[in-house]
């Protein structure tokens, strides 16, 4: 599918949905725009998805990616660890968080998150 297309069609489905599906139907946005190159809508569909579903996992994990890339690593932090406490046995979070600890220097930190997987 087009990414272009993907995007409208994620926000347009925003649209008309409510509660856990519109925060979903945003983090479908927000990785459209993620692949269009549009970090600060990006960021604004995440922001969106958290402020209408504060418990929503991948929202947490996909926002902590964007904000690692744009190097705002405390932020990407806490959001990492929201996504594990919100979804403790999703190996890709573990993954990515332990790849993230190691590039800051938090050796023992990523091993004991992969140990957690």
């Amino acid at each position: 599918m087009d990414n272009r297309f993907a995007y409208v069609l994620a926000l347009a489905a925003a649209q008309g949905l409510k509660g856990e599906d519109k925060a979903d139907a945003y983090v479908d946005a927000a990785l459209a725009s993620s692949e269009l190159g549009l970090k600060q809508k990006e960021e604004e569909h995440y922001k969106k998805a958290l402020e209408l579903d504060p418990k929503n996992p991948d929202a947490h994990y996909n926002y902590s990616i964007l904000l690692e890339e744009l190097g705002r690593k405390n932020e990407a932090d806490e959001h990492y660890k929201k996504a594990l406490e919100l979804d403790p046995t999703n190996p890709d979070i573990h993954d990515n968080y332990a790849i993230f600890l190691t590039k800051l220097g938090r050796k023992i930190e990523a091993e004991n998150t992969l140990e957690k997987r």
